[in-house]
């Protein structure tokens, strides 16, 4: 009877620190993805801090040219690159009135897998980018982000 309570014991302790281990991971993209959209719409992605230096991919899904050429992508160590990369697929700058196209926008999203976080993207506007997809990885128990996918309303 002891060995069953202990062995219950044991049971119930792994089970609890799956799941505090589960939301400290999911904390952790909470983290990651509220940095990520106020910086993206900041248009100052250069400054977000991505934990575990991993290359990033990025891809720009442009809503009126059908994939494959409507897919633009590339990998970037750092958020910096990335933000310039964006940048120079800005079709207009006034730094007068500090207006450029697109537009960038975040909507409301939630997470479709562990390591997938969607944003909805219904009813968009022309000269808008829209967040649409990111991915996270694990590497050495701390939460990167591996992957974003931005929407062209073109």
């Amino acid at each position: 009877m002891i060995r069953i309570l202990r062995a219950f014991l044991v049971a119930s302790a792994v089970i609890l620190a799956c799941a505090a281990g589960e939301a400290s991971i999911r904390e952790q993209q909470a983290v990651l993805l509220k940095n990520l959209e106020t910086l993206f719409i900041k248009r100052d992605l250069g400054s977000f801090q991505n934990p575990g230096g991993k290359k990033v991919s990025i891809l720009i899904v442009h809503s009126l040219i059908e994939p494959p050429k409507g897919i633009e992508q590339a990998r970037f160590r750092s958020f910096k690159q990335i933000e310039q990369w964006l940048r120079s697929h800005e079709r207009f700058h006034d730094e007068s009135i500090n207006e450029h196209h697109p537009f960038r926008e975040v909507r409301k999203g939630q997470f479709s897998g562990p390591d997938r976080y969607e944003y909805d993207n219904m009813g968009i506007n022309h000269n808008t980018w829209y967040l649409s997809q990111v991915d996270f990885t694990q590497t050495n128990g701390r939460v990167t982000i591996s992957k974003i996918v931005i929407y062209d309303g073109d």
